[in-house]
This record gives C-alpha cells, structure tokens and sequence, in this order.
C-alpha cells in the first residue's frame, strides 16, 4: 500500500513541528478522509481527533462490516465530538463545528467554519463541486439559507 504520509507531515513541517498538531478533523468517516488519523495521533502526543458528534459517536454505515465501526473504535485515543454548532478552541482562534449530512455524501459529514474570515474547512470539495456543476445548485443554497427542499 502506498500512502502519502510521510510526504505530508514532511511538507506540514515547514510550517510547524508536526509533533506539535493537536487536533486531526475530517470531513466524515472513510479512508480518503481519514486514513492517515492514526498517524497524526500517533504523531502528535497531545493529539485528538474532532468529528461532529455523529461521526465520533455513531456507527459508520460503510456495508456489513464498516456498519458496526463507530470512530471511537477505529482511533487509537478517544475522539473528541462536537456538537452541530459547537465550538473548538485553537489556542487565539476559534471554528465551529457545522454537521451537513449527506453533503458532500456521507451521513455523518460536517465541516469546520472560521467565522472570521468566512472560511470553511470541507473534504470532499470536488465532490461538492462536481454536484453544483449538476445542477444541485439551488438545492445547496436553499438548505444553506435555511429553506432546504424536502
């Protein structure tokens, strides 16, 4: 198996001493969001992972035998959930956790959000945007100005 890891801590490095990161976030459970987690904890002594209270509490529905996982069992320390709204303290700045189930695609997605600067933290972003491109545009902004479709 080949994985990027190494090459990312090492470019993160630059920035900061890896060692030094203490929250690792996704935008929902699966391997392309979330594979390199227990990396980053491993990593990172004082490290937790952040997820939306439903991903770090509930089951990921992934087939037969992903359904049972829940995050707690996947990451090697306790996951550290927020609720839908919440907040997150990063030392002088603060993101607030937002749950979006189903967008991009999995029931337990979500996004951070730095009021700030406007600035929301997604994955899957050419999902996202590979749904708007088909059309789903006015379904996004009616569900994100409150008024979703049924």
């Amino acid at each position: 198996m080949t994985t990027t890891f190494p090459q990312v801590a090492e470019a993160v490095g630059a920035v900061l001493d890896p060692s030094e990161v203490r929250w690792v976030s996704f935008g929902h459970l699966e391997a392309d969001e979330c594979g390199a987690m227990n990396d980053w904890l491993t990593l990172g002594a004082r490290a937790s992972a952040v997820h939306g209270e439903l991903g770090a509490r509930a089951s990921a529905v992934h087939g037969e035998l992903g359904a049972s996982v829940p995050l707690g069992d996947l990451a090697i320390r306790p996951p550290h959930a927020v609720v839908d709204g919440g907040s997150l303290e990063l030392g002088a700045k603060r993101v607030t956790w937002v749950d979006t189930p189903h967008l991009p695609h999995g029931w337990d997605a979500g996004l951070l959000f730095y009021e700030r600067t406007a600035t929301q933290f997604v994955g899957d972003c050419s999902v996202a945007l590979m749904a708007l491109a088909d059309g789903y545009e006015s379904r996004f902004r009616s569900s994100v100005d409150g008024g979703a479709e049924p």
